[in-house]
């Protein structure tokens, strides 16, 4: 006898997710009540894991934007300030040339070399900054970085090269260049 509302057909699940589900809860009632609580909390566990780190690459990749937006802040502090000097230098040239005076042509020299100086540091801070990087990711592939170098037999043995690509102009300048280096 079936109980008031409760039909015969409606313990047999339909189709075949209804007995999918059937079997799924069997087994799950199969397990003690212990074990489904341990597998729930070390699940959460596991979400936790995943999501900590996904917040670490997050704020990994923050930092390296941030530290991207500082370098072009930096840029463009230094490209405003060329502007504003370059700019002064065009006028000054434009009124040299229209009046030409001794006092303005030292002045147009003084702000040229400023112009000239503030390229130079921004390429030489940048030049360090590019090496130290080089550097660091060198040695942090095991590169072995030496920098006492005796250069006598280096010198030596390159010397007939030396001789013979020193014909060239072009090479004669870039080995004077290599010379030069310490």
């Amino acid at each position: 006898m079936a109980a008031l509302g409760h039909h015969e057909h409606a313990d047999r699940p339909a189709g075949p997710i209804g007995r999918l589900r059937a079997r799924v809860v069997g087994v799950l009632r199969a397990v003690p009540i212990r074990w489904r609580i341990l597998s729930i909390a070390a699940l959460n566990s596991a979400v936790v894991v995943v999501l900590v780190a996904m917040i670490w690459n997050g704020a990994q990749v923050l930092g390296s934007a941030w530290d991207d937006v500082r370098q072009v802040r930096e840029s463009d502090r230094i490209l405003a300030l060329l502007e504003s000097e370059t700019g002064r230098l065009h006028n000054l040239i434009h009124r040299y040339i229209n009046q030409p005076s001794p006092d303005l042509f030292a002045e147009i020299l003084l702000l040229r070399e400023a112009v000239l100086g503030t390229l130079a540091n921004r390429a030489a801070e940048k030049w360090r900054d590019l090496e130290q990087q080089s550097q660091r990711r060198a040695t942090e592939a095991g590169v072995t970085i030496v920098r006492d170098i005796d250069r006598k037999p280096f010198e030596e043995a390159m010397a007939a090269i030396y001789t013979k690509a020193g014909r060239d102009p072009a090479a004669a300048a870039l080995i004077e260049r290599i010379r030069k280096v310490e």
